[in-house]
């Protein structure tokens, strides 16, 4: 799916979309508020809005 003007990314889904061959891929949800719409504008979304995790070691 294309991403429509104005549309913001709001969210990132891991592994939550089954595939007919039994895999699982990643989504992402975008989203219009009213008043943007309304008004012509974009909101932007604060994604550093939590303090880092600890990092992770690979295996």
């Amino acid at each position: 799916m294309a991403r429509l003007p104005g549309c913001v990314k709001e969210a990132h889904y891991r592994q939550d979309w089954p595939r007919p061959e039994g895999t699982l891929s990643d989504s992402v949800g975008y989203t219009l508020l009213r008043q943007d719409w309304e008004r012509g504008t974009t909101t932007p979304v604060a994604w550093d809005d939590e303090p880092a995790g600890p990092q992770v070691a690979k295996r």
